[in-house]
């Protein structure tokens, strides 16, 4: 009788460690699961984002490109143009003043496309990271 409970009882702790075992790997390809997705959502994110805000750029050069009284109100344009510093990188920054943050430096010389143009600032993508630059640090490519 006792080789029979210690019997059942090596079965039952065999049954359990299998259902913990089981208990963890199913809640390791959930929590895997759910960051992947959530990474997903993330990027999806960040693709609109950055679709609206490519939008918006649209509709601010159109509106840039001429006052009510019919002038120009930028010397610049939209376009291919190169990194024209005298020594230094210039700086991507997150919005058109000088005080903004720096998102990334861009190496003299480099090229960039210019796709939308604010008073003397231009907004590019560069390396997937979308900012201003100053246009007086940049020289039209031909």
């Amino acid at each position: 009788m006792n080789k029979l409970f210690e019997n059942k009882n090596l079965l039952l702790s065999l049954i359990s460690v299998i259902i913990l075992i089981a208990a963890i790997i199913i809640s390791s390809i959930a929590i895997s699961t759910g960051k992947k997705n959530k990474e997903a959502e993330i990027s999806e994110s960040i693709r609109v984002s950055r679709m609206a805000e490519l939008s918006s750029l649209a509709e601010l050069e159109n509106k840039n490109e001429k006052n009510e009284s019919g002038n120009k109100t930028s010397n610049y344009s939209i376009g291919n143009y190169k990194i024209a510093t005298k020594d230094d990188p210039l700086g991507l920054r997150l919005e058109p003043n000088t005080s903004s943050a720096r998102i990334i430096d861009i190496p003299k010389g480099e090229e960039v496309r210019v796709i939308a143009v604010w008073n003397d600032w231009g907004y590019v993508v560069y390396n997937q990271n979308g900012g201003w630059l100053s246009m007086k640090y940049l020289e039209k490519v031909k």
